[in-house]
């Protein structure tokens, strides 16, 4: 469904008066939200949506903000599932725990920051300590 009202504007604020006139005077309550992600404004019908639909580039896919997350985890843990077969031989288990610990704290810091450069870089340097 699409709500089309036209009006002519000379300022900036003229046009946000427009805009909020529409989102007041309809029936579906809107609300205005700031992206947990980019950090940019939105407009949606869902409370509880916490990410906007802009398209960018995540780890080399172009997703929006909605999915950026899903993107980036889907590939730390593909990475993650590679070098963990290696270890599952290792009768070292204190070294698998450690793994373990370490890679969550620095897996959920690459997801806020949509960066997963340091979890490739802890992942490489455990394995290579490792032979």
């Amino acid at each position: 469904m699409i709500y089309l009202k036209e009006g002519m504007y000379e300022k900036d604020i003229e046009l946000l008066y427009m805009v909020l006139d529409c989102l007041f005077s309809s029936n579906i309550t809107y609300y205005i939200k700031k992206c947990e992600l980019c950090q940019k404004y939105y407009i949606h019908h869902l409370s509880n949506k916490r990410y906007c639909s802009r398209v960018g580039f995540v780890y080399e896919y172009q997703t929006t903000c909605d999915e950026a997350i899903d993107t980036l985890y889907k590939s730390v843990m593909r990475k993650d599932a590679k070098y963990l077969k290696h270890f599952h031989n290792d009768p070292l288990k204190d070294d698998i725990d450690k793994y373990n610990r370490e890679k969550n704290i620095i897996k959920t810091e690459c997801i806020g920051n949509l960066n997963i450069t340091p979890f490739e870089e802890y992942i490489d340097k455990f394995y290579q300590n490792q032979k």
